[in-house]
């Protein structure tokens, strides 16, 4: 009982300690020596911007960076955020809900604009979070403010867009036909599309992660070959020290490194090559449709990452952890959103599934 009430007022002292120092209770007449939050507090909002910003190179793209930077100064500014002290959840989220579609129209007038897509404004709820949780690790603010910000949902809303991956036979015609095609596409020669078409279905990397890759990257002698690169360019920031490629790859990559030269990326700026382009000719030539008729899926580039996780998961044993992780998402929703099925695995799975009892047909 004694070890209890220890224990409780240890944990009171502390709470009351740290409330002390955002101001939420009064000192009385100790000195104030150290009040970290006290001072955050009236820091203007712009300075904990920036410091976000310096903290995230290294672990973000550029690209992400600055993205993510015009959401945050898009909020506090429509929200009229000055300081910590304004960061609050009711003020995101009346700005969430005024959120309009900005143009480049020089008569614009937010007051009589579109309002914004439920997409759009969970993106900058996303956002808030995303700096929330910032402020929050960093001790800038003793608790997460955003913490019930939450995320419109809408039953009855469809995507504009879906994807599925291509089932065996549309695949082969796509790299066959990509393979041999004399076409140059967006400066991508033939055999250099089937390649990246290739690579990305067997690593799931992204585009930005692609433009990194160099012939050193991929490493086909050492016991388990795979491809690696610098962890700053991938999406979560995490180092990823070996995306494992299957042994039956290993020759195509060999043939295809034979004459690279070292140092060079293998997939020049592929970032800002227009991919839907590439995958739209190649998928036309091969008999094949980027949108079939009367449908919102579409065979795009980012299928690849697609066909990657749900090929991920005949691996896995059907253990969920392997295929996440192989996928470097922090939220095991987010994999299952790329994961897919056919009716072949569909089947397979059916006669692999715990069998019943079969009783010897009784004589008549």
């Amino acid at each position: 009982m004694n070890d209890c009430r220890a224990c409780f007022l240890r944990h009171l002292s502390r709470d009351f300690a740290r409330s002390a120092d955002i101001g939420l209770v009064d000192r009385g007449t100790q000195p104030q020596q150290h009040e970290p939050y006290a001072v955050h507090n009236k820091r203007p909002i712009a300075e904990h911007i920036e410091e976000w910003v310096k903290s995230r190179k290294g672990r973000m793209s550029e690209k992400q960076i600055e993205e993510t930077r015009k959401k945050i100064l898009r909020i506090v500014d429509g929200a009229k955020i000055k300081t910590l002290k304004d960061w609050t959840e009711d003020r995101v989220e009346e700005f969430c809900m005024n959120l309009v579609k900005k143009t480049a129209a020089k008569d614009f007038d937010p007051k009589v604009a579109e309002p914004s897509t439920m997409r759009t404004r969970n993106f900058y709820r996303s956002t808030a979070h995303t700096f929330d949780r910032w402020l929050y690790e960093k001790k800038r603010q003793l608790e997460l403010a955003m913490r019930g910000l939450k995320k419109e949902f809408n039953k009855a809303y469809v995507p504009s867009r879906t994807r599925k991956p291509l089932e065996w036979d549309g695949l082969v015609k796509l790299w066959e036909t990509a393979r041999d095609s004399e076409r140059t596409i967006e400066g991508y020669a033939g055999h250099m599309r089937y390649m990246l078409y290739m690579t990305a279905a067997a690593t799931g990397f992204r585009r930005s992660e692609l433009q990194q890759l160099t012939p050193e990257s991929i490493l086909l002698d050492c016991g388990e070959p795979g491809i690696t690169r610098p962890g700053q360019i991938t999406k979560n920031g995490d180092d990823v020290d070996l995306q494992n490629l299957p042994d039956y790859l290993v020759p195509v990559f060999r043939d295809w490194l034979a004459d690279k030269p070292a140092g060079e990326p293998l997939f020049p700026d592929v970032e800002k090559k227009k991919t839907a382009k590439m995958m739209k000719r190649d998928l036309t030539e091969a008999g094949l449709e980027y949108n079939p008729e009367g449908t919102n899926q579409f065979y795009d580039f980012h299928g690849w990452r697609h066909l990657f996780i749900t090929n991920a998961w005949q691996g896995a044993d059907g253990n969920p952890l392997v295929v996440q992780v192989r996928a470097r998402h922090a939220d095991i929703k987010t994999t299952m959103g790329y994961s897919h099925t056919n009716d072949r695995q569909l089947y397979v799975a059916t006669n692999k599934a715990g069998r019943l009892p079969v009783l010897p047909s009784k004589a008549k």
